[in-house]
């Protein structure tokens, strides 16, 4: 008996969450799959693309190199600068520039984490995003490259949690 209550509770409790919330706790296949990944070129320092995003909430953008650094051994970006920015064409005003602090991160991949884009939820589902960014530093970004490898740039959905 007290198995069905707990079973009932927490099928109440999913029906009555927000649906960011019910896929960060059950995903769906892909839910985390890269949505749009970048090959850097030296010396190009401005890249803009398009991407329909599935879902709303918050994605993730990185740089995520080819030569991964052993856990817990820093990537040389003391000096590195980026502006990227959002927006849904057509609607002004519904733009983000991501300028958080720049993260190193280990794992299945490594890299840099440029910051988390948020797509509201007054945006609906599978809308096309235009995304742009620019590495403001030449010189920081050939001596990343040249220090850590290929690098790609990756836009991936981020837990909402």
């Amino acid at each position: 008996m007290k198995r069905v209550a707990w079973i009932l509770l927490a099928s109440i409790s999913l029906l009555g969450c927000r649906e960011e919330t019910f896929h960060a706790l059950f995903p769906p296949e892909g839910y985390y799959a890269p949505v749009l990944a970048i090959d850097l070129q030296r010396g190009v320092l401005s890249y803009r693309t398009s991407a329909k995003l599935k879902y709303q909430g918050d994605y993730s953008l990185s740089l995520q190199f080819g030569r991964a650094n052993p856990v817990g051994v820093g990537y040389s970006f003391s000096e590195l600068r980026v502006r990227c920015t959002v927006a849904v064409p057509g609607r002004p005003g519904l733009s983000e520039t991501c300028d958080q602090p720049l993260l190193p991160f280990w794992g299945e991949s490594s890299g840099i984490s440029l910051g988390r884009l948020n797509v509201p939820l007054t945006i609906p589902k599978e809308s096309l995003v235009e995304l742009h960014v620019e590495f403001l530093d030449s010189e920081e970004l050939a001596a990343l490259l040249e220090a850590h490898g290929p690098a790609t740039l990756v836009l991936e959905k981020w837990s909402d949690l």
